[in-house]
């Protein structure tokens, strides 16, 4: 035996794989390390795609999704409306604030009729966080202030049968109007001139719109107001949260909308770990049981050493 081996490395080798009298427990032993080699390396792999896949699918899906919506009171101001975006851009992982409105419209088409959901962004009021690039934040192309014209997701098209430059009516119950023949919505002539490719996991296709477009449409007036909120980790909505409830502010996060895919995600990876490491201990117990047999087999020269 070497002296520059481990006690415990040495008798492993010496009777795990040169016993000449137990050449099926060797066999099993041997297998049974490779088992646990080609486990620990599955493991492994499948840790860094599942981590890699739920990094690229944070960046993809949540690009277009609203990471925190703030609802500002009906009463407030300019100025009070200001010191709020400058009160979240102070918290820690907010890169941005910008006036935003959102809501469920039915989207009436020549052959077609769809619940989507309509957003509007105000770009020209947007607060970024001192050297944070614009470009960051994923922006889709927004359409120019009075041309009532939408930028949709690519789903929105194909399973309604759209295409460019189609005209299509949007219908609305938010601020509807009581009329002598009853609840009144609001209603207006879009256009579909432009699409983005579809990463939104949800049921509701999402189409984006003029900030000032989409307001009338919904009827809104000037103390109306959200403020849409980007983080710079997504997942960091922990931390933001709790600033958030500590200054009292009305919110939904993206998890409201995009929680249970995520969570699904995340539930899978952790599924393959549980897989791989059940293989890894399987792999060891046939090990700890090549190792009992030899020891059964050699009972009689252990009595013998003890007396």
């Amino acid at each position: 035996m070497s002296l520059f081996y481990p006690l415990t490395l040495a008798i492993s080798l010496k009777y795990g794989f040169r016993s000449k009298a137990h050449k099926f427990a060797s066999f099993v032993a041997i297998l049974s390390i490779i088992g646990i080699a080609i486990g620990v390396a599955a493991l492994i792999v499948d840790t860094s795609i599942m981590q890699g896949l739920q990094n690229r699918l944070k960046k993809a899906v949540l690009k277009d999704t609203p990471h925190i919506v703030v609802n500002i009171d009906n009463n407030a101001n300019t100025d009070t409306i200001g010191s709020i975006e400058n009160k979240l851009l102070n918290l820690n992982h907010v890169v941005a604030v910008a006036p935003f409105v959102q809501g469920q419209t039915l989207l009436q088409g020549s052959r077609s009729l769809a619940l989507i959901n309509l957003e509007g962004i105000d770009t020209d009021k947007i607060k970024l966080k001192d050297g944070y690039p614009f470009e960051n934040l994923g922006l889709v192309n927004i359409p120019e202030k009075g041309s009532f014209s939408l930028n949709a997701e690519a789903a929105l098209y194909l399973k309604n049968n759209l295409h460019l430059n189609s005209k299509v009516r949007l219908i609305s119950t938010i601020n509807a109007r009581y009329t002598p023949m009853g609840l009144t919505p609001t209603q207006r002539i879009f256009l579909l001139n432009q699409y983005y490719p579809s990463t939104n996991s949800t049921s509701l296709d999402t189409a984006v719109g003029n900030y000032d477009d989409v307001r009338r449409l919904f009827r809104m007036t000037d103390r109306t107001a959200s403020l849409r909120v980007w983080l710079d980790d997504p997942f960091s909505l922990d931390e933001v949260r709790k600033n958030l409830d500590e200054e009292g502010f009305n919110y939904s996060d993206w998890t409201k909308v995009q929680g249970e895919f995520f969570k699904a995600v995340a539930m899978e990876k952790l599924t393959m770990g549980i897989m791989l490491c059940l293989i890894i201990v399987v792999a060891a117990f046939n090990i700890l049981s090549a190792l009992t047999m030899m020891v059964s087999a050699r009972l009689t020269e252990i009595s013998i050493l003890k007396t």
